[in-house]
């Protein structure tokens, strides 16, 4: 099985996804987990199929480098707004 088969395989997860979705509007709580499994059994298989290299090292360090770039935006904004919001409290305790 090629790459282009493999991503056939996105037709699975989006009919994983219109399961949850319907049994969630039902109210039904047992087949989200069948089909969870069921996905990610369907999946697990079509993978090992494949021929060729879907990732190399290069697209993990790139997304090793972008986590990091986020993760340290995120930590700046949350300080700065924490630095924001209780410097414009100053006299109020709780």
């Amino acid at each position: 099985m090629d790459r282009k088969k493999f991503s056939f395989c996105g037709i699975a997860i989006a009919a994983v996804g219109a399961a949850i979705g319907w049994s969630v509007s039902v109210g039904n709580t047992i087949l989200p987990i069948f089909a969870v499994i069921a996905g990610l059994l369907t999946l697990y298989i079509y993978k090992k199929r494949v021929d060729e290299v879907m990732v190399d090292e290069r697209t993990h360090r790139v997304g090793e480098k972008a986590a990091a770039t986020d993760t340290a935006g995120f930590c700046y904004t949350g300080s700065y707004t924490w630095h924001r919001i209780g410097s414009g409290r100053q006299g109020v305790h709780f």
